[in-house]
């Protein structure tokens, strides 16, 4: 099986996903290795959803909350099924392509229905735009990632998981911030105007948060265990507590 070689998940982590892989060898039996591939299907299936989830049947023997949950995201489970072809059906396989264009799309779409949500509940509470950016809608639009760091880590892929939390950013600052500047420069001949309130201190505790990351996870014998995630977790409060003091004066 695949291990990681240079980021690894705690030795409680990698025992839960080692008891998992073997769980599935042993359904495999005597199959060929190269039929032995466990796809992404298998990682939401078990970690996440559950072998037999389908998001437009109410769940079984859950509580209040969870159909609550169930009904509020049912209107989008539905239009998904309707839009997005399953591949995980056989007859649909061979739409894998429709399938990441049209998810790509409702992406876009619930990204931009997110931000104009923001930018109301901004104005009517005459908030800093810059503080919805550093907080709501950058939280907002990292879900996706988180998501699939959260698969990813369950399955005992360490280095999947750091990966692309750090690309995911890599990808918003260069990609993300570049083609829109490109953007406004050949539409309107002009460049874009960035108000420099809080964005220099952002930056140093972006760059001092990097720094922190390598300095915790060589130190760490680039092990991610629980007390590293929960200083990560208590640094990012902290952040968005330095946020708040910033732009609105507490």
């Amino acid at each position: 099986r695949h291990r990681s070689k240079f980021f690894s998940l705690s030795p409680r982590s990698e025992a839960d996903a080692e008891s998992t892989l073997q769980d599935k060898l042993s359904a495999y039996g005597d199959q060929p290795r190269t039929q032995r591939m466990f796809s992404v299907d298998d990682m939401v299936d078990e970690h996440v959803l559950g072998k037999d989830h389908d998001p437009l049947r109410m769940p079984a023997g859950g509580g209040l909350g969870e159909v609550l949950l169930w009904a509020a995201a049912l209107p989008f489970a539905f239009l998904y099924s309707v839009t997005i072809p399953d591949c995980k059906k056989p007859k649909l396989k061979k739409f894998y392509a429709a399938t990441l264009l049209l998810s790509t799309v409702w992406l876009s779409v619930l990204t931009f229905c997110m931000i104009r949500t923001a930018e109301s509940i901004g104005q009517y509470w005459k908030l800093n735009p810059a503080l919805l950016g550093f907080t709501l809608l950058a939280a907002g639009t990292s879900f996706p990632d988180f998501f699939s760091s959260v698969v990813v880590a369950k399955y005992g892929d360490g280095d999947m998981a750091v990966s692309n939390a750090l690309g995911s950013n890599n990808f918003d600052i260069l990609f993300g911030l570049g083609l829109p500047v490109v953007l406004k420069v050949l539409l309107y001949g002009e460049p874009e105007k960035v108000k420099k309130k809080g964005l220099t201190q952002s930056i140093i505790i972006l760059v001092g948060l990097l720094l922190l990351l390598i300095l915790v996870v060589v130190a760490g014998k680039f092990k991610l265990t629980k007390p590293v995630g929960t200083l990560f977790i208590v640094l990012y409060i902290c952040y968005v507590s330095y946020c708040l003091v910033e732009f609105l004066g507490w």
